[in-house]
């Protein structure tokens, strides 16, 4: 149900009524339907959240979560497939929508830009970097050509190591 209850009455009452016993028989039809749309739902409310407020930071799971939670109209990870915080990091890591650690604190999450955008970025990026050490290099093979050239020609002379001298 999409009902929130204040307490554990209000709870109670919220079972005994109607619209709660027609959506129990719904879901009671076809549960995994119901669970996979949470999931989602759950999913992609966690994701947004970290691509909008931590895109690059390294946190602390759990302070991602409190403050997804802290959005009154979330989804509850108790309707998902998922039983843990921790099973939920695990999965963002196999998915490879975050980059996962554990430590003694808790598990540590970090978001991975996988859009389009992101990726052509770092395709690019690749390729300047690669031109830069092209030009690189070709500037050093001149260098070493002309080096060479000169040492040929006998104009150039080695400058020799000399102790100080004092005068």
């Amino acid at each position: 149900c999409q009902k929130q209850c204040r307490d554990e009455n209000g709870f109670k009452c919220h079972r005994m009524s109607d619209g709660h016993q027609r959506q129990m028989q719904l879901f009671v039809q076809d549960p995994n339907r119901f669970m996979d749309d949470f999931s989602q739902e759950f999913e992609k409310g966690f994701m947004q959240l970290m691509s909008h407020s931590y895109r690059a930071a390294r946190t602390l799971a759990n302070t991602v979560y409190a403050d997804f939670i802290s959005n009154r109209h979330h989804t509850h990870m108790n309707s998902t497939i998922w039983v843990t915080l921790s099973n939920f990091v695990q999965y963002l890591g196999r998915t490879n929508q975050c980059t996962i650690d554990k430590t003694p604190k808790g598990w540590y999450i970090q978001y991975v830009d996988n859009t389009p955008e992101a990726r052509l970025r770092a395709e690019r990026a690749k390729e300047e970097e690669a031109a830069e050490v092209l030009e690189e290099d070709r500037h050093n093979a001149m260098l070493n050509k002309q080096i060479s050239d000169c040492k040929k020609e006998g104009g150039f002379v080695e400058s020799e190591f000399t102790g100080l001298q004092r005068k």
